[in-house]
């Protein structure tokens, strides 16, 4: 049997660290690490989730949302508060390690097992150098819980049922637009031509007072809308008119006698009504003042060869700088069409 003799000047101070504890204690480090950073990607998600995803939070989704976020900034902050008092821990044996103290110091650093011990150490201790280290570190400790303090104060949400509007999916009832009628209490089957044309002059003049819109700048599905914004959007081709959905007060009786404290929440919906026109125009050269029942325009031939004027009645004379709408009820159109005309008068007679 043989071996190696071992040479008398190799001494050991304390125990042998093999590569095995050392490949351990890495490993541990880095458990502890990757806990902490799964944590801080699950806040990350809660809080990406729900400003993204659920921009409308009714109370089931507020409750799911603070109770998130406060068990995930719960579990971050033990187990940040872990990996320092372990990081504490492990560094007095690389202090010891460096060089011979006495029994008291020793015995000193052994007890520095958290951060309080630590501080209570450096106030026991004349060198400035333990005294910028354990300040240091009362300072990192005090920043991690203090943004997670701060985290969970500024991310815990209320319930907006006054300030939102949740549009669940079920039927809606759409008026039935197949036969145009006057407003009233009593509704008539009258199908009459007279009937609806003075029905839809009456729409017509209420129509005036909307606010009209480009038809580029209509609302997305959801975009919140004001009692003052247009809902009519039209261009040279057409209009579309956008139906809205509104909240309802859950107490009518309480918040509509202050209106102050309850107003209802608009949004645009992907329901419309749209129509399509056709806009020629002429321009007059006689009775263009509106003195006159009778009116002459220019207008070119079939075949834009040249050009022709026309005289025809108005159905009465009107001040200047007004617009007159005029139909003619004897031509028939195919359902759902007219012809309307607009004459506007001028200051000057051209």
């Amino acid at each position: 049997m043989s071996y190696v003799p071992m040479e008398k000047d190799i001494r050991f101070r304390g125990l042998q660290v093999s590569r095995t504890a050392t490949w351990k204690y890495l490993i541990s480090v880095f458990l502890q690490w990757l806990v902490t950073l799964l944590l801080s990607l699950a806040i990350w998600k809660v809080l990406w989730f729900y400003s993204d995803e659920m921009i409308i939070m009714a109370k089931p989704a507020t409750r799911d949302f603070n109770v998130w976020i406060t068990g995930l900034t719960i579990a971050l902050g033990l187990a940040l508060a872990n990996s320092l008092d372990k990081l504490a821990k492990d560094t007095r044996w690389w202090i010891l390690s460096r060089r011979h103290r006495s029994r008291r110091k020793v015995e000193a650093i052994l007890e520095a097992e958290n951060i309080v011990t630590v501080l209570r150490m450096a106030f026991t201790s004349r060198r400035v150098t333990i005294h910028i280290t354990a300040l240091s570190w009362f300072l990192v400790f005090m920043a991690s819980q203090i943004g997670l303090a701060v985290l969970g104060l500024f991310y815990s949400v209320d319930i907006s049922d006054k300030l939102s509007l949740q549009v669940m999916p079920g039927n809606v009832s759409i008026a039935n637009m197949s036969l145009v009628q006057p407003l009233g209490f009593v509704f008539s089957n009258s199908q009459s031509r007279s009937d609806q044309e003075y029905a839809a002059n009456m729409y017509g003049v209420m129509s005036l007072t909307y606010i009209t819109g480009a038809r580029t700048r209509e609302p997305g599905i959801g975009d919140l809308r004001l009692g003052s914004d247009p809902v009519l959007f039209c261009d040279p081709d057409g209009c579309d008119f956008v139906f809205l959905e509104s909240s309802v007060s859950s107490d009518p009786e309480e918040e509509l006698a202050d209106m102050a404290s309850w107003q209802p929440i608009m949004v645009a919906t992907n329901r419309r009504m749209s129509i399509s026109t056709k806009c020629k125009r002429y321009p007059v050269i006689s009775g263009g003042d509106g003195s006159s029942t009778e009116i002459e325009y220019q207008r070119n031939t079939t075949g834009n060869k040249s050009q022709e004027n026309i005289r025809v009645r108005v159905p009465l004379a009107v001040e200047t700088k007004q617009t007159t709408f005029i139909t003619n009820t004897s031509t028939n159109y195919s359902p759902g069409c007219s012809t309307v005309t607009a004459f506007k008068t001028l200051t000057k007679d051209p």
